[in-house]
């Protein structure tokens, strides 16, 4: 097995089990000693919605010998449009009592450990003396859960495999060898700043999508295979279909970002340029405030039914759609010297929008990478 697998001790596969994992028998990187590896892994998942869904659904099929689940929450009739591990006939029951009876009938070789309780400082430590886990994988929705359980996580150095969605976009990363979520976000968000999925909506196959990718990851720490998002963030914009990933250092106390990579290329961590391969300028959209605060002029280049769901500061509006026809709008007026930050959804019609406004005489344009989606999800 490669040197990047987890200390975790194969065991023999169970009688019929050779069949059933067939396919991760056969496959390089995994074979028998990866399957062990699953089967003698015992792995923690922290909520059973959106995201604990497919996470258990995938890890369950991929045998993991014993899963543990928490949440205490009980199944709503708006949760099954995403949380597809939970029947009509479950609306009203636990969370955790349905989704250990999906794993049942999904492979009953897996054993399953419930918690039907709200995480906090006690009883986290509780469960995780219990279960003495290898792996926490999160798929919780609330910025308390998710710290705790990131701060206990990186004190006891188990590793986490964490994400977090909303609405079109979501985003993935591991946390071990002493990277932390609180490298990325130091602080959790004020409240009532980032909306929830009940007020800001949710795009129903998004859970599916990350909560795969996390999936995957405790899979590949687990057999060693592949390379692992530790000290990377990815990040998935469903609306526009890209995925990219952002490379970071350990360092408590503040944002370490240090490079974006394009779409659909190569993953490579290397210190930040300052103009993108396409003569761009990019910086991080957190930096929007500072930006704003300095006299800069904010540019939403979203499509109008997208600004109901909120923006930026006070923005000027000009659709990408718009600009693409030559027309300036609201910013016709402006001084082609004037400082412009232009953001969108996820950084990707930005970084077009400002190549159009250089084009048409903007001295002073730069791209706030991540869009609006990364400035909602910050933490």
């Amino acid at each position: 097995m490669p040197d990047t697998a987890l200390p975790v001790q194969p065991v023999e596969l169970p009688e019929g089990a050779a069949e059933r994992y067939a396919r991760h028998l056969s496959l390089p990187g995994i074979g028998l000693v990866g399957q062990q590896r699953l089967v003698g892994a015992r792995v923690l998942c922290v909520g059973a919605g959106g995201l604990g869904s497919p996470i258990l659904q995938y890890l369950a099929a991929a045998g993991v010998g014993t899963l543990g689940v928490v949440d205490d929450d009980v199944v709503d009739l708006s949760n099954l449009q995403r949380q597809i591990i939970h029947p009509a006939s479950a609306v009203g029951a636990p969370k955790v009592r349905s989704a250990a009876q999906f794993i049942a009938d999904l492979n009953p070789l897996v054993t399953v450990r419930t918690f039907d309780t709200r995480l906090t400082r006690d009883t986290i430590g509780e469960i995780l003396d219990g279960l003495d886990p290898h792996i926490v994988v999160d798929g919780s929705d609330n910025f308390a859960t998710r710290y705790l359980v990131a701060d206990t996580c990186a004190d006891r150095a188990i590793p986490l495999v964490w994400g977090s969605i909303s609405r079109f976009s979501g985003q993935v990363s591991v946390f071990d060898d002493g990277h932390t979520l609180r490298d990325l976000y130091p602080e959790p968000p004020e409240p009532g700043t980032v909306p929830t999925c009940a007020e800001g909506g949710v795009f129903g196959v998004l859970p599916g999508v990350i909560g795969t990718i996390m999936a995957t990851e405790v899979i590949k720490l687990v057999t060693g295979t592949g390379t692992p998002l530790i000290g990377r963030l990815a990040l998935w914009d469903g609306a526009e279909a890209t995925m990219r990933t952002v490379c970071f250092e350990p360092q408590r106390g503040s944002v370490a970002l240090r490079h974006t990579t394009p779409p659909e290329r190569e993953q490579v961590c290397t210190p930040a340029p300052v103009v993108t391969p396409d003569g761009i300028r990019e910086t991080p959209v957190a930096r929007w405030p500072e930006l704003t605060g300095s006299g800069v002029r904010l540019v939403d280049v979203r499509e109008p039914h997208e600004w109901a769901g909120g923006v930026l500061g006070d923005p000027l509006r000009l659709p990408l759609s718009t600009l693409k026809t030559g027309t300036l709008g609201s910013l016709d007026d402006l001084p082609r010297d004037t400082p412009l930050a232009v953001y969108c959804a996820a950084g990707i019609r930005s970084r077009a929008a400002a190549l159009l406004l250089d084009r048409a005489g903007f001295t002073d344009v730069v791209s706030l990478s991540g869009g609006i989606n990364a400035w909602w999800l910050r933490r």
